[in-house]
């Protein structure tokens, strides 16, 4: 009984993790820019915002699942019947064998630091655009 409370939650909460890695694959590639530096800063900065919510929303989506396992395995501890802690255990690795669960984080755990080395350089070409464009609007 106590595995229907984390069965559907757990599962809709991988089905969202996946629907955001998919998302978000084009996140990891590398940024292209125009060739007008004023739209290139504009470009870079947009790129921030986007990365930077990307990354919160995969963290935040790991985050629901690995803590209704967690909770379910917490259950399974303080469970005294065998039976029960038994129905709990299969439903524990039913759920992980349909919903590949350990594989999906690995895949979520390198889409973000593909994502950090993108989100490094677009604010790293975001802040040399503004230096040069702020010498440039000095200079005239």
């Amino acid at each position: 009984m106590e595995s229907i409370k984390y069965t559907k939650p757990i599962a809709h909460s991988v089905n969202t993790l996946k629907l955001l890695l998919k998302n978000f694959e084009g996140y990891i590639n590398p940024q292209g820019y125009s060739k007008d530096e004023f739209a290139q800063h504009e470009e870079a900065q947009k790129a921030v915002e986007l990365i930077t919510g990307s990354i919160t929303q995969i963290n935040s989506a790991l985050r629901n699942p690995q803590n209704l396992f967690d909770k379910m395995k917490d259950d399974y501890n303080t469970m005294k019947n065998k039976e029960d802690r038994k129905n709990l255990m299969q439903s524990f690795e039913a759920l992980e064998k349909d919903t590949d669960f350990t594989k999906l984080m690995g895949e979520a755990t390198e889409m973000i630091f593909m994502l950090d080395t993108r989100l490094t350089e677009a604010r790293t070409t975001a802040n040399r655009l503004a230096r040069k464009l702020e010498t440039g609007m000095a200079a005239n």
